[in-house]
C-alpha cells in the first residue's frame, strides 16, 4: 500500500501498488487524558476553544505532513496544524484503534 499525506486537503490517501485509490484517512482523534486534565484545570481555555472552532473539529487531521508505518503495523501521521502525531493500528486496509500523541 502507498500512503500519501495530502496536506492541503487534510487527509491521508491510501493507494494500492497499481496506484488505485483504496481509502482516505481524515482522522479520529480524541483528547488525551492529559489534554482533558489541562482543559478541566483551565475552564476559560475550554470555552475559548469551543467558541473559536469547536472541540469536535479537533478530532480530524489538519495539515498532515508525513506518514510512517513501523514494524508493529502502527501507522504514524504527523498532524502539523494540530501539533500532534496520530497513531493508528493498521489492519489492512482499515485502521482500528488510535493513540493520542503529544506536542511536536
Amino acid at each position: 500500500l502507498i500512503y500519501v499525506a495530502d496536506w492541503q486537503n487534510d487527509r491521508v490517501q491510501v493507494f494500492d501498488s497499481e496506484g488505485r485509490f483504496i481509502t482516505k484517512i481524515i482522522g479520529d482523534a480524541t483528547l488525551s487524558k492529559w489534554g482533558e486534565q489541562k482543559l478541566d484545570a483551565n475552564p476559560d481555555m475550554r470555552l475559548q476553544r469551543e467558541i473559536a472552532q469547536g472541540l469536535e473539529r479537533e478530532r480530524f487531521l489538519s495539515g498532515p505532513l508525513g506518514v510512517e508505518i513501523d514494524d508493529n503495523n502502527l501507522l504514524f501521521i504527523i498532524d502539523s496544524d494540530r501539533n500532534r502525531i496520530q497513531i493508528y493500528r493498521k489492519i489492512d486496509p482499515f485502521f482500528l484503534g488510535r493513540y493520542d500523541g503529544g506536542r511536536l
